[in-house]
């Protein structure tokens, strides 16, 4: 229900239109989003929810209104320019998107929690996406302000985000380098402490990360099955060499194919130095229950970043036997 209210499915009429050119997925998004902003006026935002009763002001939520912000920027870039968007359904989308910064400036979500970055990227794409408004670049000012001052909050001075949890830390840093992208094309400067807590998320996702570039499953953390020895396909092989382009650090380097060399083969060759975690393993912190032993990747034996990850858990390394497992306990 909320992928409906979070407009989830403006990106697939969006790509769509991108691949046919067929006008009708434009007009489904004209149709769909007029008839969205036809029955939830901000003036409603309190009302609640047929269904979830509990949640007052479900279709204006924080982060409803952050990531449908976001979907109807990134989807309005491609659909303008099909015959279905007239300049009427223009007035009311701009109308609306207004009404969407106007609840975000003054109803702010005002807690420590991924969901106040997620809304303050929204607020920025809009603010980005249509800087036609008047209030633009002091909607990016405050956008910076609010991400910055809720991004220390909510990530540690080494770099893990506060649920311990690898989907919310991925998502909290990938909004958190958009919106310093977005300040950037605006002219705005950047904080260094806003940088630096950046930095310090990827190189916790390198400390951390498993042999087949996965995060450790602390939490509600998922990881997929690996089945592939291509490195290229692997969970976070992308967003370490993202790492590696934004922050300029050569280290990353090693998780890339080397050279001509085949990613089958470097993949063979990186595995062959190390070994994987045993899976279904589960640190459950203060428990007092944790006796078994992990095998300890090279990067969580040397780098104390990944040392200090164990212990933020509640888990203290005791020692590596001659298998190279890693004996912790609470």
């Amino acid at each position: 229900m909320a992928a409906v209210y979070r407009f989830h499915w403006a990106e697939p009429l969006a790509e769509a239109y991108a691949a046919t050119r067929d006008d009708k997925y434009a007009r489904a998004f004209v149709e769909l989003t007029t008839d969205w902003i036809r029955k939830h006026p901000l003036e409603d935002w309190t009302r609640t929810h047929p269904v979830y009763t509990t949640w007052r002001g479900f279709a204006w939520l924080d982060l409803q209104t952050g990531i449908r912000a976001t979907r109807i920027c990134s989807a309005f870039k491609t659909l303008v320019h099909s015959e279905a968007v007239t300049p009427e359904f223009l007035g009311v989308l701009l109308a609306s998107l207004y009404d969407h910064q106007v609840k975000t400036r003054t109803i702010p979500m005002g807690m420590v929690h991924n969901k106040a970055i997620f809304e303050q990227r929204g607020f920025m794409n809009v603010a980005a996406t249509f800087p036609e408004f008047r209030e633009s670049r002091s909607w990016i000012a405050l956008g910076l302000e609010r991400a910055r001052e809720n991004l220390l909050a909510q990530v540690t001075a080494d770099g893990m985000q506060r649920e311990w949890c690898g989907g919310y830390h991925l998502a909290v840093l990938r909004d958190a380098v958009e919106i310093m992208d977005r300040a950037e094309a605006a002219g705005l400067p950047v904080p260094d402490e806003y940088r630096r807590r950046v930095r310090a998320m990827y190189e916790c996702i390198f400390a951390v990360a498993t042999p087949d570039l996965g995060f450790p499953m602390f939490g509600d953390t998922a990881r997929p099955r690996i089945d592939t020895r291509d490195r290229s396909r692997w969970p976070l092989y992308t967003v370490l060499l993202q790492a590696g382009r934004l922050l300029g650090d050569p280290k990353v380097r090693r998780i890339g194919p080397v050279g001509r060399e085949a990613p089958a083969r470097a993949a063979q060759r990186g595995r062959s130095r190390c070994r994987p975690l045993r899976p279904a393993v589960r640190l459950e912190p203060g428990s007092g229950l944790l006796r078994d032993a992990l095998p300890a990747p090279r990067h969580l034996r040397s780098r104390p970043a990944g040392q200090r990850h164990l212990r933020a858990v509640g888990v203290r390394p005791l020692a590596h036997d001659r298998h190279g497992l890693l004996h912790l306990r609470p």
